[in-house]
C-alpha cells in the first residue's frame, strides 16, 4: 500500500472516532409491570365420613362380630364429594372388587358381600336434580356444577351357608374402592 492511501485512510479512521466522541448514542426505554390478578386452582376432592357396621339395623362393633349362617351385615358410608371449579365436570363411581373378593379368598360358596347401589335420592347437595345425572346401567354418578356432594353407599355382607367348611373364615374387604374422575 502506498503512503497516501495509508494516510487517507488514517486520516478517515481519525475523523469516524472524533465524530464519534462528540455525539452520543441513547435510546429510550420504558417499563410497566401487568397486574393480571391472582389465578386460581379448583378442588376435586373425595372424603369417607360416618362409617357403620349394622346388624339388623342395630350397629355393631366389627372386630367383635362373628357372623354365623342366616345373619347379614351392611356397611354403610357416605362418600363426601367436593368439586369446586369453574367448568368442572366428573363422574363418581364405585370399584367391583367384591367380586373380586369371595373369587380370590374362595369364600364366594358361603358368604355373599354385595355393593348396594348409591341411595340417588339421598345424594345432597344444592339443586342437585339439575347437577346431576345417574347412569342406571353403570351406576356411575357424573356431575356437571361446582358443589359438595353426598352420596349414602351400602355393602353388605351375608354368611349364606351351614356348611362345616364356612367355619372360621375371613373376609378382606379392602379391595372396595370408590373412584372420583374430572371429566
Amino acid at each position: 500500500m502506498n503512503k497516501v492511501t495509508k494516510g487517507t485512510l488514517a486520516a478517515a479512521a481519525a475523523g469516524t472516532l472524533l465524530l464519534g466522541g462528540v455525539g452520543t448514542y441513547a435510546t429510550w426505554k420504558d417499563q410497566e409491570t401487568v397486574d393480571a390478578g391472582d389465578v386460581s386452582t379448583g378442588v376435586l376432592d373425595l372424603e369417607l365420613e360416618n362409617a357403620a357396621w349394622a346388624q339388623d339395623g342395630t350397629a355393631i362393633s366389627i372386630a367383635d362380630f362373628d357372623m354365623v349362617p342366616g345373619d347379614a351385615l351392611t356397611y354403610t358410608v357416605d362418600a363426601i364429594v367436593t368439586a369446586e371449579g369453574d367448568n368442572l365436570e366428573g363422574t363418581f363411581s364405585v370399584t367391583d372388587g367384591l367380586t373380586a373378593i369371595a373369587d380370590s379368598q374362595d369364600v364366594s360358596q358361603y358368604v355373599t358381600v354385595t355393593l348396594g347401589e348409591p341411595d340417588y335420592a339421598a345424594i345432597t347437595g344444592t339443586n342437585v336434580d339439575n347437577k346431576l345425572a345417574v347412569d342406571g346401567t353403570t351406576g356411575v354418578v357424573s356431575f356437571d356444577e361446582a358443589d359438595t356432594y353426598k352420596i349414602p353407599l351400602t355393602v353388605t355382607v351375608s354368611l349364606n351357608a351351614d356348611l362345616q367348611k364356612a367355619q372360621d373364615l375371613v373376609v378382606d374387604l379392602g379391595t372396595v374402592g370408590v373412584v372420583l374422575t374430572q371429566s
